[in-house]
């Protein structure tokens, strides 16, 4: 569901009632009638800690000369931490209602009256899901797979970022971004330093497990799409045959973001043979391309074997600088080879986590009390 959401409301959408809850911070410029002023409000670290979770708030007042001032909020929120206090529970359609009954008490409390939640306009959003894993599998193991495909061709981008700890992988450019994490390392790492965390404003979560008996095992993979610019979300929407005015009420929406994450998903998985992507051994992997396969010849056998142990070893890009050599027109071929190779029993380590978004998974459920 939705995590993280940026929502830009205009001059006539909300009231100023106690302007001096808003600092002036930088990020502006004023000469006589002309420029711009921003001031922001947000969450200290202490509120944090005390179980207090707020939007951020960016005020911009632009002076424009004759016309006099514009004036544009920036609001920015976890919707789950703003609901419970937490983003390991997910929201679900029917939350909406109590997600604006509460963004606009808190905002009252900040000094800012919004006269139409429904409305605000969005501009970037974080659509994200919880795998939880209790058969003794770790996310390591999955974002060891994951980080083997070959983003480059995949997603059409060029920076990743896996980290020297094994506990997250991201791979990125200016509008948008994909993340797979170890949740509850990611934690933990923001009880060392929220600097180094990869969820930002964790410092509400920190004790969240203090008091609850987690079963064993427990572990929880977390897979984000991250679309940071209004022009890139339109387009996904376009590509999606998403139909809806980039309002906050029509993109609060279950049905969205399964869409958009099954896509990146299915992006992920297109560029990695299923094949490759079972977790067998290479005698398993043997008997079940004998048996499912009596007609295959040893000599492919063995080249889908070899490929599998390579794959295994240094990834899809790996692989594919081995072999340049060759030609794009070997890989592209053994590619499609590999493609039509489909046994449809052993464990894909993309079928948990699609499931999962599909809701045929585990969700995590316990009790904590709201904010």
């Amino acid at each position: 569901m939705i995590d993280t959401i940026v929502l830009y409301a205009n001059k006539s959408q909300f009231r100023i009632l106690e302007p001096e809850k808003f600092k002036i911070l930088g990020g502006g410029q004023k000469e006589g009638n002309h420029g711009y002023v921003v001031y922001k409000q947000n969450h200290t670290k202490e509120e944090l800690r005390m179980g207090i979770y707020k939007p951020r708030l960016s005020l911009t007042k632009r002076y424009v000369g004759k016309e006099g001032i514009q004036d544009l909020l920036k609001i920015e929120m976890s919707l789950p931490k703003l609901l419970f206090g937490n983003n390991f529970q997910e929201l679900s359609d029917t939350d909406y209602q109590e997600i604006k009954s509460t963004l606009f008490t808190k905002l009252l409390e900040m000094g800012v009256q919004i006269l139409s939640i429904d409305d605000l306009e969005v501009s970037a959003i974080h659509y994200s899901k919880n795998i939880i894993l209790t058969d003794y599998s770790t996310p390591y193991e999955y974002l060891q797979e994951i980080k083997k495909v070959d983003y480059t061709k995949a997603l059409d981008m060029t920076k990743t970022d896996y980290s020297n700890e094994g506990y997250s992988f991201r791979i990125r450019c200016n509008s948008y971004e994909v993340i797979f994490y170890d949740k509850l390392k990611d934690l933990l790492q923001a009880r060392k330093s929220q600097k180094k965390a990869i969820e930002p404003d964790s410092g509400i979560q920190l004790n969240l497990f203090d008091n609850e008996k987690k079963r064993e095992p427990f572990e929880v993979l977390r897979m984000e799409v991250r679309l940071n610019k209004r022009d890139k979300i339109k387009r996904l929407f376009k590509e999606l045959n998403i139909e809806t005015e980039l309002h906050f009420k029509n993109l609060f929406s279950k049905s969205i973001s399964k869409k958009v994450l099954l896509y990146y998903l299915e992006k992920i998985k297109s560029n990695y043979p299923s094949v490759i992507s079972l977790k067998l051994s290479n005698e398993k992997l043997l008997m079940r391309l004998i048996s499912d396969y009596p007609e295959m010849k040893l000599r492919k056998i063995l080249m889908v074997l070899g490929a599998k142990a390579l794959f295994d070893e240094v990834g899809v890009r790996g692989f594919r600088e081995l072999i340049k050599s060759f030609g794009k027109r070997k890989w592209y071929a053994l590619r499609s080879e590999l493609h039509n190779i489909v046994i449809t029993s052993g464990e894909n380590i993309f079928q948990k986590i699609e499931d999962t978004i599909r809701e045929k998974g585990e969700s995590l459920s316990f009790d904590i009390k709201k904010i």
